[in-house]
């Protein structure tokens, strides 16, 4: 044999041994390579949606929506409404009213801080002034410690309501008028430190002065009245607006400064330093209670159809309710909610988030071992039959 043929039979033996083993481990990194690319494929395919039907598949994920944000008959976001208009027309209502259609609780008044304007402007309705009428027409003099029985038996002949304690003392009066039918509204109270006299209550001592035909019940002293006092107190007002006199009724008639400067507080005066309001259910909020009543019932819906049938307006009326077009578009709520449509959108990427994450923590490395000792046993034999089948050599 010449050496020209030792020399390329050397570099055969050479080249199919190598080939022989670089081989199979070139086909086992394919083999993974391409079941990696499989997973990841199928993977995604499952769990993603087309990116142009998101918002199609946010709502259809959301079966149990009540409404629509694509129909505006159905559903219009809140930041449409014109706050001022609504605020005039729940001006309008009686506080009976609002909390007749849900607008407020009985307990939301109390959340309010009363301001002297407010009871300036809370004028008295008809059931306040029955009230004071019959008080008027008894000519009544100067107070005999009776005034529970002179307001209760008032307000059974005026209003028809005979609301009684069981102990016969005032104070108790508010607890016993809340479980019947009355139509008051308890407004707060009026709470003052004994000794300092400083206001803690949602209303302020001093403004018990502007009342307008309405129910006050003072608590009890230890040291002076236990029973506590009850009045409808009446602030009078010139033509200017300027109050000229606040008197009450009960058992007779008195001057209310001097109760409220004088008796009320605690300590060494005549009654506790608690006050209970109550007025007339048809009387009319004040400005600043109106907006209070429109800002707290828009937090509790983000829909102003909803919110327009709370005070009794449906289809196209609410259009007078709503801002204009323009106004609503630079809000960025031009007829549907943005917030509500990502608030669903995240709802969908949250789902998405979480199939992807279960889907990473697959455990596919058995897999993934299996297959490739699989492959490489099979090539193995391969290159071992072909070994045997070479001519010339033996194994």
């Amino acid at each position: 044999m010449s050496w020209q043929e030792k020399v390329k039979g050397f570099y055969q033996k050479t080249a199919h041994r190598f080939f022989s083993w670089v081989g199979p481990v070139l086909m086992v990194s394919s083999s993974v390579d391409e079941f990696k690319a499989e997973e990841y494929s199928n993977r995604n395919d499952k769990a993603l949606p087309k990116t142009e039907n998101i918002a199609q598949t946010a709502v259809s994920q959301n079966n149990d929506l009540s409404v629509s944000i694509y129909k505006p008959e159905v559903y219009r976001d809140i930041a449409e409404l014109d706050v001022q208009k609504a605020v005039r027309l729940v001006s309008e209502m009686t506080l009976g009213e609002l909390i007749q259609k849900g607008l407020v609780s009985k307990e939301d008044f109390r959340n309010y801080q009363f301001s002297a304007e407010d009871f300036m402007q809370m004028k008295p309705g008809r059931l306040g002034q029955k009230l004071e009428a019959g008080f008027v027409a008894k000519r009544l003099g100067r107070p005999k410690g009776e005034c529970l029985t002179g307001v209760r038996s008032m307000v059974a002949r005026k209003w028809g309501y005979d609301v009684w304690t069981h102990s016969g003392e005032a104070r108790e009066w508010p607890q016993q008028v809340a479980k019947s039918n009355m139509p008051v509204v308890v407004l707060g109270q009026v709470k003052v430190d004994s000794k300092t006299l400083e206001d803690k209550g949602n209303i302020k001592r001093e403004d018990l002065k502007l009342l307008q035909n309405s129910i006050v019940v003072i608590d009890g002293n230890v040291r002076g009245q236990p029973a506590g006092h009850i009045s409808l107190v009446c602030a009078k007002f010139d033509a200017y607006g300027r109050r000229t006199k606040t008197v009450s009724y009960c058992d007779g008639k008195e001057d209310y400064d001097t109760v409220v400067e004088k008796k009320i507080g605690g300590g060494g005066r005549r009654y506790g330093d608690n006050a209970t309001v109550m007025m007339p259910s048809d009387v009319t909020p004040s400005k600043g209670l109106a907006e209070f009543v429109v800002h707290l019932a828009a937090e509790r819906t983000d829909n102003a159809v909803e919110f327009c049938k709370l005070l009794g307006i449906e289809g196209n009326q609410a259009d007078a309710l709503m801002r204009d077009k323009q106004t609503c578009f630079l809000a960025g709520t031009a007829g549907f909610s943005k917030s509500d449509v990502e608030q669903k959108m995240s709802r969908v990427y949250s789902k998405l988030s979480a199939k992807k994450k279960t889907a990473d923590n697959l455990d596919v490395s058995p897999m993934l071992a299996e297959n490739s000792l699989m492959r490489t046993k099979a090539s193995q034999e391969k290159t071992h039959i072909q070994i045997q089948r070479e001519p010339g050599r033996h194994v």
